[in-house]
């Protein structure tokens, strides 16, 4: 930990080096044994010290790694914690708002999940839903009364409250290994299919819909507008990226629609040049507007397509959606793993820095400049949270403030 991830990783302060390589000696002194839950929570806190959404503990084949899940999966939305999809032996429970985890609220659970995440808190309550769900995890941080059970107190969808002790259960019962943003839709997995799990029925917009698809384009023909949809940047479960951008690059230089919606809002990232064309390409073929929905989960290469086709379209684009999931400086790109030999988990020791607001170039180790990415800021011009209430009602605040935007522009520009 001290001498291969905290004492060579680029991505600490000095403030914050100090800090980690005194946790790592108080946990020397202490000289106390650590269950494995608590090891693993120290690995995550040495990790959360570098203030870096892309730092993290990988585990490696043969490390220790929770055995039990939540039989649910929960949804973290911009104003609370939606159940998502649930096992049958609690289907009343679909669609259910968590008002409290063992009594406490979401957001009081946020600040004590801050020790183990360096990320941001819109990427914290997507990468950390793991810790919730993960039998013993909360327990081995003090904030739940057993390992084995979790105390929930939840509104359901009829608007009655319950509270519940939901215990764990062997983690091949949980479906896992999806992608964040696929939690959202109301498609049912197929293990969950096979497990009859219950998910809430709700119409989905255009944004959920067709879930496996990883890249989307469709016309909308009545706002003269195309929506693309990039929900991964990366080829993905047979997938490819690079054909879908070429494809589309060739669509817009031979046949523009006036307007385009780019939505990045599940873009967890990737690898940026596989879309760097397509953003230039679409500054010089949209002649109306272009609209960006960021959000929570977009991350990574998602941010940097984000910041990409600010830079290129300047002050055409219009920024929709919530904060994006990571401070405009990061560290990342072609990490090393260090490995520790004996519990065989793995830090991320990341080698190249982005800074999308002022460049790096007199920097060592810079790596964004090359892209043309600096913007002055992704924050929203048109806030659209996506609420709970309005998830299960199959509303997209984000969808619906484009089209609100674009008939108001629309009168102005007639």
């Amino acid at each position: 930990m001290r001498t291969g991830y905290v004492q060579r990783s680029p991505a600490f302060t000095p403030e914050n080096r100090q800090r980690a390589l005194d946790y790592i000696a108080d946990l020397e002194n202490s000289q106390r044994l650590l269950t494995p839950e608590q090891f693993l929570l120290a690995c995550l806190t040495v990790s959360a010290f570098a203030q870096n959404g892309h730092d993290g503990v990988d585990t490696l084949p043969g490390s220790w790694f929770p055995g039990q899940r939540l039989p649910m999966r929960l949804l973290w939305l911009d104003d609370g914690i939606v159940v998502a999809r649930v096992a049958a032996t609690h289907a009343d429970l679909a669609g259910a708002v968590v008002e409290r985890i063992e009594g406490v609220t979401p957001t009081d659970l946020m600040h004590s999940l801050r020790a183990i995440g360096g990320g941001v808190d819109n990427f914290n309550v997507w990468n950390l839903n793991w810790v919730i769900e993960s039998a013993g995890m909360l327990h081995a941080m003090g904030l739940a009364a057993a390992p084995d059970k979790l105390k929930l107190a939840l509104k359901r969808a009829d608007g009655t409250r319950v509270e519940r002790e939901i215990a764990y259960v062997p983690s091949d019962r949980v479906p896992s290994g999806v992608l964040p943003g696929r939690l959202w839709s109301q498609a049912p997995l197929p293990v969950e299919v096979a497990q009859n799990w219950s998910v809430p029925v709700h119409p989905e917009p255009l944004a959920l819909q067709d879930p496996e698809n990883m890249y989307r384009s469709i016309e909308l023909r009545d706002i003269d507008s195309l929506y693309v949809q990039i929900r991964i940047n990366i080829d993905f479960a047979g997938q490819e990226i690079g054909p879908f951008s070429q494809q589309l690059e060739q669509q817009l230089r031979q046949a523009a629609p006036r307007n385009l919606i780019l939505d990045l809002r599940q873009n967890t990232g990737g690898d940026n040049e596989k879309t760097r064309e397509l953003m230039r390409t679409i500054a010089r073929s949209i002649k109306g507007h272009i609209y960006m929905l960021v959000g929570g989960q977009t991350f990574s290469a998602g941010i940097a397509n984000a910041a990409a086709l600010k830079h290129d379209a300047g002050a055409r684009v219009v920024i929709v959606g919530t904060p994006v999931g990571d401070r405009l400086q990061w560290w990342s790109e072609g990490h090393q793993r260090i490995e520790m030999p004996h519990s065989r988990y793995a830090f991320r020791l990341n080698g190249g820095y982005w800074d999308l607001v002022q460049g790096c170039a007199d920097k060592p180790l810079c790596y964004g400049d090359k892209y043309d990415v600096q913007v002055t800021s992704l924050s929203p011009q048109i806030a659209a949270p996506i609420r709970v209430a309005d998830w299960l009602a199959g509303r997209d605040s984000g969808f619906e403030a484009v089209l609100s935007d674009l008939q108001v522009r629309g009168r102005k520009d007639r």
